[in-house]
């Protein structure tokens, strides 16, 4: 398969110099009703009727926005906005209370389990646009984002692939002790 491979590029190159894309704010409602999820939608363009592969992008865990920044580095923007123009929708959604999304804007009040809600909504809500092809459907997860993905995954066996990016193999119990402790070190 060769997305991982343009992933990889995607982090060392910059974005092809035409923008053959429109960018959407999206708004849906999450699995728990109270929460309203907003997101940045790319949409390559498209022939009419035409379906393109999708990718959804989910953040890890801390207080992001679609953008996904690290270190400085909005990695999730710089991600989509190379894979638009290869042909993917993308859709990054903001984590529940930051950005536009509503929920508590402490991160410490959202468990694993209620972002899962989150992004299956925001999976089924991709997934149902009239320009994206559902059997192509892939999600990219970045460090708890990759433990939510994989998730996601057991209950869509028919997506077409998981992206996981810095996910641990170990339940997150032991995730945090081990930071904890290197934090005293």
């Amino acid at each position: 398969m060769f997305l991982p491979i343009v992933l990889a590029a995607a982090l060392a190159a910059s974005p092809p110099a035409t923008r053959c894309y429109t960018e959407h704010e999206a708004r849906f409602t999450s699995k728990d009703a109270a929460i309203t999820i907003a997101a940045g939608l790319s949409i390559p363009t498209t022939r009419p009727g035409e379906r393109k592969p999708a990718i959804l992008m989910v953040t890890g865990s801390g207080p992001h926005t679609r953008d996904q920044m690290i270190s400085r580095v909005p990695m999730f923007r710089m991600l989509g906005d190379y894979l638009a123009p290869l042909g993917f929708v993308v859709l990054r959604p903001d984590s529940r209370g930051f950005g536009g999304s509503t929920g508590p804007d402490d991160e410490e009040q959202t468990t694993t389990a209620e972002r899962v809600l989150d992004n299956r909504a925001a999976l089924e809500w991709l997934r149902a646009r009239p320009e994206v092809d559902p059997a192509r459907t892939f999600i990219f997860g970045h460090s708890e984002g990759g433990m939510i993905a994989a998730e996601l995954a057991l209950a869509s066996p028919d997506l077409a692939g998981l992206i996981l990016l810095s996910t641990s193999a170990i339940p997150g119990e032991e995730v945090l002790a081990y930071q904890g402790t290197a934090g005293l070190r």
